[in-house]
């Protein structure tokens, strides 16, 4: 067990470097945040920030990814793709 927790924390501090690709004033288009009634205060913006139907553009898609619970869907795109 202690093995894998020293595995895991060398896992946990790999970074990836940016993609050389894009340039480098890159900004995903569209927000997180509700446009018309963005949050006053933290607890409004927790609230926000975990709605999965608040956002836009591509903000929305990077918030989704990291929100959503995805158990079982990996596998369901693994089996078409078989």
């Amino acid at each position: 067990a202690a093995d894998m927790i020293l595995y895991r924390d060398f896992v946990f501090s790999m970074h990836y470097p940016p993609n050389p690709l894009q340039p480098g004033t890159r900004e995903s288009t569209g927000t997180m945040f509700d446009e018309d009634n963005p949050p006053q205060d933290p607890t409004q913006e927790f609230l926000q920030i975990n709605t999965r139907t608040i956002g836009s553009g591509g903000q929305l898609g990077l918030k989704l990814f990291h929100i959503l619970n995805t158990d079982g869907f990996a596998d369901a795109v693994a089996e078409r793709l078989a």
